[in-house]
């Protein structure tokens, strides 16, 4: 391997792809940047982390997936001083042509990572999809990240008496499915403060709920009516706070589940406690004041239940 972080060998080491490399270039692209973590969560989950690590070298340094350092985001500084550390994995010219090769869709950032002050955001929706993924493979149905849910939102605008409707995108979704039915989440993150503060926030779930007896999500996200949107914030008590905001609404208290995460820095990467907690028995209390879990609406004994 070269001893450069940021510069490929030349020649390249040899590689022979295997299912699991493809399938990882495939995450890449479907989520738009993942971490080793992430991968090994996903493509690589019966490997082990040293080999998820090798592997993801070998797909960079063949030109498959690009790698990126949290501080030269910020900077624009290639340091050595970020040897050892965590990139950011984005998909790379010769993977977006393996996966064209081989059929597969490509609907994530395209390669593109956000500034620093977004991305802390996005890991966090992130890592409670891929924590999903993981815990409840047999139960998942899809997930949507921000960017396909615009995709969705653009194509319901281009159709015929839909253009003036108005729209609103959450930070991601998924749908769990038990027993032949199919249940709708939406995440919003509340990750730092808000314009406009709590009244911003109490005005978007009132639109929610106006939207979802609208026939909103069904009509443009092709999706069932969600069974809850979860938001996801900083602390407990910020949590305590947003969960007032949803006791004052006049209906649908139900409809919002709130939880907090707790992140920190490992290896020059923001990383929640969602990878590493049981995601679905986590706990969410609605507006209502009850408490909720993921697995709860999967049944006692769900597949896939952690």
């Amino acid at each position: 391997m070269s001893p450069s972080q940021f510069v490929r060998p030349v020649p390249p080491p040899a590689v022979q792809l295997t299912p699991r490399d493809i399938q990882a270039v495939a995450d890449v692209a479907r989520y738009g940047y993942l971490t080793a973590t992430h991968l090994g969560r996903l493509a690589f989950r019966s490997a082990s982390e040293r080999v998820a690590q090798r592997r993801l070298r070998l797909l960079w340094a063949n030109g498959y997936l690009d790698r990126h350092f949290l501080q030269w985001l910020i900077t624009g500084v290639r340091d050595g001083r970020t040897a050892g550390r965590r990139p950011l994995y984005t998909l790379a010219r010769l993977g977006r042509r393996l996966l064209h090769e081989r059929g597969h869709p490509e609907s994530g950032a395209g390669g593109r990572v956000p500034h620093a002050t977004r991305l802390g955001h996005d890991l966090v929706v992130t890592d409670f999809l891929v924590a999903l993924e993981g815990a409840a493979s047999e139960s998942l149905v899809r997930t949507l990240r921000e960017p396909e849910l615009w995709v969705a939102i653009h194509r319901a605008r281009s159709s015929v008496g839909r253009r003036g409707e108005r729209m609103l995108v959450s930070d991601g979704s998924f749908e769990l499915e038990h027993n032949g039915t199919r249940q709708a989440f939406h995440v919003e993150v509340v990750h730092a403060g808000v314009r406009g503060g709590n009244r911003t926030i109490a005005q978007r779930m009132t639109y929610y709920a106006a939207l979802n007896r609208g026939g909103y999500f069904e009509r443009v996200l092709q999706q069932p009516k969600p069974r809850a949107i979860i938001f996801l914030t900083t602390s407990a008590a910020r949590a305590r706070r947003l969960q007032a905001l949803a006791a004052g609404l006049p209906y649908a208290r139900r409809l919002f589940w709130f939880g907090h995460f707790e992140q920190r820095f490992r290896a020059g990467i923001p990383e929640t406690d969602l990878m590493h907690a049981p995601v679905l028995r986590r706990p969410f209390v609605d507006g209502n004041g009850d408490t909720h879990t993921l697995q709860g609406t999967l049944g006692a004994t769900a597949p896939g239940a952690d």
